[in-house]
């Protein structure tokens, strides 16, 4: 995948050439990995289902993307179900990679309360994670702990360990089938997540926007986000898509997702 970013070139005046992406009109295209890990599963600090996978994996990246199902009907273990709170499959997440973190540091304890230089000692045990110096040093400043001749408790360790993955793994969340949301739901689990980068999604949409080519997302202060279709490609609408105003050549929807957003535009 690519992060897009203004290129030098205009600055320097001079035609970018890059190897291992691309440059268009002065955009360039910063290359990243992007990696879909194994599932999670409850306990899996304790190496249950494929935790172990997951959470070495999970570790190594330096941002994380949740993906979670906003209208709640995927349970933490994957399965179908009546309603599972999204929020809850998030905290459960961080839940995990915090309990393995601290069960990592508590059980070198006994080894780094016997250094000085606990800020080295973590950083050698935790090197395999992606995390540097200046990070430890943060998260035990956030967590009003010191580095030095570290015994911590469990709580402690559990504590640091939280701030750890704040700083050093920034947390994004997707709420996948945004559109499939009860009202209210999408602005409720905002406030939940505060903490975190919230963005609305829809695999749904996404698959109709490369299905119908003419399809576009507008807004105005009357419907607020709506979705128009020309009529030559109403067959390829969405069942879910509400219909709300007839052109002479086009039909105009609302989803529940659009619903919610025209509250949260209004109200900004």
């Amino acid at each position: 995948a690519y992060v897009l970013r203004q290129c030098v070139e205009v600055e320097l005046g001079v035609k970018c050439k890059p190897k291992n992406s691309f440059c268009n009109n002065g955009i360039r295209g910063i290359p990243i990995g992007v990696v879909d890990v194994a599932g999670l599963v409850p306990d899996a600090h304790l190496g249950k289902g494929m935790g172990n996978q997951f959470l070495s994996d999970a570790m190594a990246a330096d941002v994380l993307i949740q993906v979670v199902d906003a209208s709640g009907k995927t349970d933490v273990n994957g399965n179908h179900c009546d309603y599972s709170d999204p929020v809850g499959d998030v905290k459960a997440v961080v839940d995990e990679l915090v309990l393995w973190v601290s069960g990592i540091i508590m059980k070198h304890n006994g080894g780094i309360s016997r250094r000085g230089d606990g800020e080295n000692a973590l950083q050698e045990i935790l090197t395999g994670l992606r995390i540097g110096s200046d990070q430890i040093k943060k998260a035990a400043e956030i967590s009003n702990l010191t580095l030095a001749n570290i015994s911590w408790s469990s709580k402690e360790a559990e504590l640091f360990s939280r701030n750890l993955i704040k700083v050093s793994k920034p947390l994004v969340i997707a709420l996948n089938k945004a559109e499939l949301a009860k009202a209210g739901e999408i602005d409720r689990m905002r406030i939940e997540l505060r903490d975190y980068p919230v963005y609305s999604c829809s695999a749904a949409i996404e698959l109709a926007i490369k299905r119908i080519s003419s399809l576009k997302v507008r807004f105005n202060r009357v419907f607020g986000y709506y979705i128009e279709v020309t009529k030559a490609n109403l067959s390829a609408v969405p069942s879910h898509y509400m219909r709300k105003q007839t052109l002479s050549n086009a039909e105009r929807f609302i989803t529940q997702e659009l619903q919610d957003r025209k509250s949260t535009h209004m109200n900004s």
